[in-house]
């Protein structure tokens, strides 16, 4: 009879389990939404991190992926999973990250160097070649890149990239940093979005702050980026970009150097869910289900007093 009466009980916890699993709140292995993430370079502290950027800038480590040559590519699909390009020898290789602890694990070669890679709406991951200035789909089950589906000709050295996702008309909006990879130069800073069917790219703008966007990522009507605009050694920043003139303007120092790649979970419709809101979304359905179990214990036991 017990297990009867604690039935209440598990009927509450389990539609609480429930309302969690679909409420959009992260696993240990999912990426919460809404939440900037980033990676950083060969020359990060330490090189290959996993980090997390606060709405001010400000970065917080939270671990180590184990690739040391550098994660310059982060993306992220809508169901959490966090993917990134990781330099190994002299190509990239396609990673998993788990995002609560940093750690990397190999998914496979991408035969080429991809330091833009980024998710549309529907989970399919692109990237776009560093030198070759082509754009292709990358197997997120083996890392293989397929072959080109288009190009971004004259726009050398594509270091950054992000979906406009959940519009009418979704584009790939990509950053440039002249010269070398991961160096300034010609065309750094300049930000072009590809047009949805042709993957002709158009000029927007030049942020204007005087270096590199190693990243970028579209949340909601808002366009973040990462700015080297202090040069090599110091501190890079979280900037937003104006969509219309790629003008850049600064948010905050993330407080590390060399920060490469930047992404964040997103679904469509998109909502204004953050960390707190989603704390508080918690908190509050906790109460909630203590509450429900606190009365049905008080009436279970009223009634066994009755029919004592």
């Amino acid at each position: 009879m017990r297990y009867l009466s604690d039935m209440p009980k598990r009927l509450v916890i389990l539609a609480l389990l429930a309302i969690l699993a679909s409420s959009g709140v992260a696993t240990a292995q999912q990426a919460t939404p809404g939440v900037l993430y980033a990676t950083s370079g060969v020359n990060g502290t330490p090189p290959g991190g996993f980090f997390s950027i606060a709405p001010s800038g400000a970065a917080t480590f939270i671990g180590p992926t184990g690739f040391t040559g550098g994660v310059p590519g982060l993306a992220i699909d809508s169901a959490g999973n966090v993917y990134g390009s990781a330099w190994v020898g002299a190509a990239t290789v396609l990673i998993r990250i788990n995002p609560a602890t940093g750690a990397g694990t190999l998914v496979g070669a991408m035969g080429g160097i991809f330091e833009a890679i980024a998710f549309d709406e529907n989970n399919v991951l692109y990237g776009t070649t560093a030198l070759a200035q082509t754009l292709h789909i990358i197997n997120t089950a083996t890392g293989a890149a397929g072959p080109a589906i288009g190009g971004v000709t004259g726009q050398n050295n594509l270091n950054g990239a992000s979906f406009r996702n959940c519009v009418t008309n979704t584009e790939m909006w990509v950053s440039q940093g002249g010269g070398a990879p991961g160096s300034g130069g010609a065309g750094s800073g300049n930000i072009y979005r590809l047009n949805d069917t042709t993957n002709v790219p158009t000029l927007v703008g030049n942020t204007g702050l005087g270096g590199s966007v190693p990243d970028l990522q579209w949340i909601g009507t808002t366009l973040y980026g990462l700015s080297s605009s202090g040069g090599t050694g110091t501190f890079h920043n979280l900037i937003t970009i104006n969509s219309t003139t790629g003008a850049g303007t600064i948010v905050g120092s993330t407080g590390f150097p060399a920060m490469s790649g930047m992404a964040a979970r997103i679904t469509c419709p998109q909502t204004p869910t953050s960390s707190y809101t989603a704390s508080m979304l918690l908190g509050m359905l906790l109460l909630a289900a203590i509450s429900t179990i606190l009365v049905l214990r008080t009436r279970a036991s009223v009634e066994g007093s009755l029919h004592g």
